[in-house]
């Protein structure tokens, strides 16, 4: 079975424009999210980006990555960076690229779930669910995800926090991107809401922390903080 993680990247940003180039360690924050990425049992790990700049800096580091027409989000960005590298990989991983703390092990928690959903995604307790920038999501006891939100849900708690990172059967992968986004996804401005109300089973697989990822540019000092002597 052939997985590929792809990292999608690009130079602006809503809230932190740039961030994917800031500079962490002496090196771009994305690199420390495709060498944490590299470490979980994948055999292949590409930046998928239309930014000539996030391009120079792959190769200035070492790495793999495959120019891509603009997106509206992450998963458009992976599909047109599998479309254009060919092969065949039985799955494949998005991995959003603010995450420089990401845990490898929830890569593979991730694909672990596709033997029971279409697709597979990461969650971990949250203590304050009131930031909108932080994702919530709300299970059924087998794990299917039920609903995602930036607003504190569900009612009372207990909360989890979404991480971003999600594994796709390689066929599932168009039908997402395919998905029409109705009036959820557009409110919250949440992909996977889309592929909920297409019928996609996505299943949560709960582990026991998780570091944030980079939203803002307090998230950014908090990251420098913990990478940085």
């Amino acid at each position: 079975m052939a997985v590929w993680a792809v990292v999608p990247v690009r130079a602006g940003g809503k809230r932190l424009p740039g961030k994917g180039l800031a500079t962490l360690g002496g090196r771009p924050l994305f690199v420390h999210v495709v060498e944490r990425a590299a470490r979980a049992a994948v055999d292949r790990v590409v930046v998928a980006t239309d930014s000539s700049e996030v391009v120079a800096a792959c190769k200035a580091h070492g790495l793999e990555s495959v120019m891509t027409a603009p997106a509206p989000c992450g998963t458009h960005r992976v599909w047109d960076a599998v479309q254009r590298l060919g092969g065949t990989p039985s799955v494949v991983l998005n991995v959003q690229g603010d995450q420089p703390l990401l845990d490898p092990s929830h890569l593979d928690a991730a694909v672990s779930l596709l033997e029971r959903f279409d697709v597979g995604t990461v969650a971990a307790p949250l203590a304050d669910p009131t930031p909108a920038r932080r994702v919530k999501v709300v299970t059924a006891p087998n794990g299917r995800a039920l609903y995602f939100s930036r607003a504190p849900v569900p009612y009372g708690g207990p909360y989890l926090m979404h991480i971003g990172v999600y594994a796709f059967r390689a066929p599932v992968l168009p039908a997402c991107v395919a998905a029409p986004r109705q009036q959820l996804a557009r409110s919250e401005d949440l992909e996977q809401l889309a592929w909920l109300e297409a019928g996609i089973a996505v299943g949560v697989q709960t582990v026991t922390s998780a570091e944030a990822p980079v939203d803002d540019k307090h998230d950014l000092e908090r990251v420098r903080g913990a990478l940085e002597p």
